[in-house]
This record gives structure tokens, sequence and C-alpha cells, in this order.
């Protein structure tokens, strides 16, 4: 131990005594990675038209408030909503972030269809009650979607976008600790009973629905192990699919592709006798109404690439949905570098033309449109700590929208 801490020191004095030779120009000021960027967000419309950009209503500069009671500069809780003309590159401003327009500091938003959006104020300290609304993209037909608070929460969790009068939203006001399916329309706020939803058995870890908005099955926390209840339609009830211990075989889902459920973990008979016992989460598409397992799609023999890690333990691996269809287009997860498994070989072939513009950087894809051919992407890496371009393949087009701590000089950077 004597000799470790020694070597320690003596690369320690070694890196102040080389650091003392640069000049100051080769170094980033220390306060600059103490400062905190803006945040930003955007949401491409269904048929490509518009985008949505939420953005915090302030100059994206390295400032750093020196009242230390806040915390953070005031100004970082506005955030306001522009709407831009993808096609003319007009904007309008929906919301300034502050003051008393009618949207006011926007917390969370989207499409409804392509001439609506929903949009939820921000949440203030020491409100007790807040509102979700609705409106046109000309300012017209504002609509009160629902109010929440004091115990009582919705949240949208499936769109209509074939059917765009309509949202389907979990809403907990019959039991605090339940949530039921309703199906809302975003013209008038009315809500419409679907499904009620189960007892709890334990914490909700995860949840699938048809694009009906019907539900399919809602993911247990039961303490020791996990449990997947499945909703019956035809009697409305629901009941135990499959349930499995912690550091034991198991599966768990974490999509739908055709009709038919992703999960990740092991492969069972229909009976619940193990198969295919792995070390590392399998990929498989599972037939849940006949309770069979298809061919192994995919298996990293080192990392999980979905699931629960050690049976309990999440992954950083997820799917990646298709937000118009509900299918998986692709799981995502970490190995050695950041890893991407496509389901869709049509949106493999783009995100692979649109990380050619980009060799050396790790791309997310952050929205895009129907059809997938106009993107809003993010480039990192550890010389980049963030910046978000608009891509369209139709027309060759690649333009900056925004660069994450703008202040730190990239090539000083490793």
């Amino acid at each position: 131990m004597k000799h470790i801490i020694n070597k320690t020191l003596f690369s320690i004095f070694v890196s102040l005594f080389l650091a003392a030779e640069l000049p100051a120009s080769e170094f980033i000021p220390l306060e600059h990675f103490s400062c905190r960027s803006n945040s930003v967000n955007f949401e491409i419309s269904p048929d490509g038209k518009h985008m949505l950009i939420a953005n915090v209503m302030k100059e994206n500069v390295c400032d750093i408030e020196q009242n230390y009671d806040l915390g953070q500069e005031e100004e970082q809780y506005n955030v306001g909503l522009i709407l831009l003309n993808l096609e003319t590159q007009e904007t309008k401003f929906i919301s300034n972030g502050s003051g008393s327009d009618r949207i006011n500091n926007v917390g969370a938003f989207g499409w409804i269809n392509n001439n609506r959006i929903w949009y939820v104020p921000r949440f203030d300290l020491g409100k007790k009650a807040g509102a979700a609304f609705a409106i046109n993209l000309d300012g017209s037909r504002r609509t009160t979607l629902w109010k929440y608070g004091e115990g009582s929460n919705t949240y949208p969790y499936e769109m209509a976008y074939d059917d765009p009068q309509y949202i389907y939203v979990q809403n907990n006001k019959r039991r605090p600790a339940i949530y039921d399916y309703y199906k809302l329309d975003v013209y008038t706020g009315k809500m419409k009973i679907i499904a009620f939803g189960p007892d709890s058995k334990g914490f909700t870890l995860g949840s699938l629905n048809h694009k009906d908005g019907q539900p399919l099955g809602i993911l247990f926390d039961t303490g020791l192990g996990r449990q997947l209840l499945e909703y019956k339609q035809d009697t409305k009830e629901w009941v135990p699919h499959f349930k499995f211990y912690c550091q034991e075989p198991g599966f768990v889902p974490i999509g739908m592709y055709k009709g038919k459920m992703v999960v990740a973990g092991s492969k069972f008979s229909p009976d619940g006798s193990v198969i295919e016992k792995n070390d590392t989460n399998a990929i498989y598409l599972y037939d849940y109404k006949n309770r069979t397992f298809g061919d192994k799609l995919f298996q990293d023999p080192d990392f999980d690439a979905a699931g629960f890690t050690g049976g309990c333990r999440p992954s950083e691996g997820r799917a990646i949905n298709n937000t118009f269809t509900g299918d998986v287009d692709a799981i995502s997860y970490w190995g050695m570098n950041q890893e991407i498994v496509f389901f869709d070989k049509d949106l493999e072939q783009k995100f692979m033309a649109v990380q050619g513009v980009f060799p050396n950087h790790n791309v997310s894809p952050i929205t895009a449109n129907t059809d997938r051919t106009k993107m809003v992407v993010r480039i990192w890496e550890t010389n980049e700590p963030g910046e978000y371009f608009y891509v369209d393949l139709n027309k060759g087009e690649v333009r900056s929208l925004f660069k994450s701590f703008p202040w730190l000089d990239r090539n000083k950077l490793s």
C-alpha cells in the first residue's frame, strides 16, 4: 500500500509540473465546466412540415449565478415553445416562456395530429393543481384536456395518429395507486373508459399496449422477483402470465413487433420450463397468445442488450419504438461502444446514411416524421458534449440547430 500511495503522489506531482509548463491558453477554465448549458427539445410533425422547438429562453452562455441560494439562474426555468415551418423556415412563438401569454412556461408537449399539439405548463413549486391543454397551430380551439394535482394524475400513453380526434391516457382518479385506461377527445376533453387497471402487485416497471389503446400487459417488481400480468379483452380481466425470481432465468417484454412481443432473457417452453438458459440476455419474438418463442434473434456474448442484468437490475439497453406504428424499430445498448440492432432495415439504411455524415461521433436519433426522411439527431463524443442537427434525406440537407456547452473549446477536449 505504501508503494502505491507513493506512486500516486509522484504521478500527481508530475502532472502538476507538466501543467505548469503549459501556457494558460491551453487550458479550459474550470468554471466553464461548472456552467449549465441550456436544454432543448425537438418534435417533428407526422407529415414533416413543421417542427416544435422547446428551448430555455436565455442566451446559452456561461454565466454562473452569484446568488448561491438560487442554485441556478431563474431564467433556466423559462422554457418557451417555437413553431418552425420546415418548408419556408418561418418561425412563430407559441410561448415566450414567461409572462402572461396563453401557454406560459412549457413543461411537456407533443403532436396530436399535423394541425394540433398538446402541452403541459411547468408545474411550479407551491402550486396544488395544474392542467394540460390542446391547441391548433393557428392558436384556435384551445381545450383543457385534463387537470392534475392533489393526488390525481393523467398522462398520455398512446397517440391515435390514424384517428386524430383522440389520444389514449391513463388516470388514477378512481384509486390513487391504480391507473385506468381512457380514450380522450382532444377537441372536447371528454374521456371514455377503456379498461380498469389491475390491483397493484408491487412497483410498476413498464407496460405494453395495443395501438387501439387496449392494454396488453404490465410488468411488476414484486420484491424478490418480477411478474407479468396480461389483460384479457374478452373477459376484461388481468391474469398472471409469467413470473420469475431474481438471479434465476427469466424474460421480460421490451416492446412489440408485428403482433408479437419482443422479449429479452432466456427461452422457455409453454409450460414454463427453461429451453435455453442464457448468460447474457438474448432477444426473441414471443407469441404471447400461445406462449411460444421464436428463434433467437440476437445475443451479445458479453453484454445484456436489454432486459434485466442478474435478473433484477435494469440493463443499459432499450428498445427504440416507432412513434407512429408502436413497433420496435431497433434495440440500442452499450458494449465497448454504442451498439444498435435494427429490426427495420429501411431505418437501418437511413441511419447509416446519417451516420456517414458524422463518422467520428455517436449519433442518437431524437425525432422524425412518419417515413423518417426528415429527422433531428444529436451527435456526441468524448470531445463533443453534444450538437443537434436537422437532416433532410430527400434534399441531402444537414443543418446545425443547437450546440450544448458552446463555450467549451472542442479542440481542447479529449
